[in-house]
């Protein structure tokens, strides 16, 4: 009966040891597995946060192509011309009255200072874009003379259409839109072009005049004016600013 009693007693330690072992593999195997689990999902955060750092440095990049295209925007219209409304003003100490006075002043003799190609029009014709104080001015400056024995007419328009049988066009601040057409038709009909906008010679106007505080100065583009085969005088651009 003791015998009995005693290989029951080995039979139940061994059943439960074997259950225990069991267990123990199982945990340990539950173990293993969250273990790789941890492993996993720490390797997909690290990745997370790399593509989280690449998608924040496009957008500072991107922010900063925009900022780039900003300020290109400022200095082109939708158009493709140019434009100087971001520009701050400049100091001026000179009435309205004079600084056209200076400047209708200068466009007649420009004459005396270029030579343009043979053009069969009968008139040496002064167009006007916009409506500018300067044609008044313009009008009553070349009433009573000529440039090479023809008459000057001066011409108010709209825009650059009809500039071709001029022989300057002078385009006010607020028609700068009108300055790549009409630097493209200078081009063609060997017109001088002349804006009053800072900037406006690298868009192809010939010459720009400047407000200095109580005087009137301009600059040239002797390169732009080569390419509409005007021949300017070395005197005008010692001259220019």
């Amino acid at each position: 009966m003791k015998n009995q009693f005693a290989i029951l007693l080995l039979f139940s330690i061994f059943i439960v040891g074997c259950v225990s072992n069991k267990k123990y593999k199982t945990v340990t195997k539950n173990n293993q597995a969250l273990e790789q689990n941890n492993k996993a999902l720490q390797s997909d955060t690290a990745t997370l946060t790399a593509q989280v750092k690449l998608f924040v440095d496009s957008i500072k990049k991107l922010n900063t192509q925009i900022e780039l295209l900003n300020k290109a925007a400022e200095e082109k219209s939708t158009n493709g011309n140019y434009t100087n409304n971001s520009r701050p003003a400049k100091k001026r100490n000179i009435s309205v009255d004079a600084e056209y006075k200076n400047k209708s002043f200068y466009i007649f003799n420009f004459t005396r200072y270029i030579e343009w190609p043979i053009k069969t029009l009968e008139d040496f014709t002064i167009g006007v874009i916009g409506n500018s104080p300067i044609t008044e001015k313009l009008r009553n400056d070349v009433a009573d003379k000529k440039v090479n024995n023809r008459v000057i007419k001066v011409k108010e328009f709209s825009s650059s259409k009809g500039i071709e049988e001029c022989h300057i066009v002078f385009i006010s601040a607020a028609n700068m839109s009108q300055l790549s057409a009409s630097a493209s038709k200078a081009i063609k009909s060997s017109i001088l072009v002349i804006t009053e906008s800072d900037g406006a010679l690298e868009y192809g106007s010939h010459i720009n005049f400047m407000v200095n505080v109580d005087d009137i100065v301009f600059s040239l583009n002797k390169a732009a004016m080569n390419k509409a085969k005007l021949k300017v005088s070395p005197a005008l651009l010692n001259l220019a600013k």
